[in-house]
């Protein structure tokens, strides 16, 4: 399972951090959290089709 952080996710995704952040605290996008308290996501934050599956 490949991990991005919120920045690289918005890069990915074409939503901004800041709207990701937002998602995330009204629990809409459920992040991990690094040891040094990062939020984590994986690719399923993408949406449908964007992680391989198999």
């Amino acid at each position: 399972m490949v991990l991005m952080r919120v920045s690289e996710l918005a890069e990915r995704s074409g939503v901004s951090a800041t709207t990701l952040r937002y998602y995330g605290e009204r629990g809409l996008l459920p992040a991990q959290r690094s040891p040094a308290g990062y939020r984590l996501y994986d690719e399923r934050a993408l949406g449908p089709g964007s992680a391989e599956e198999g």
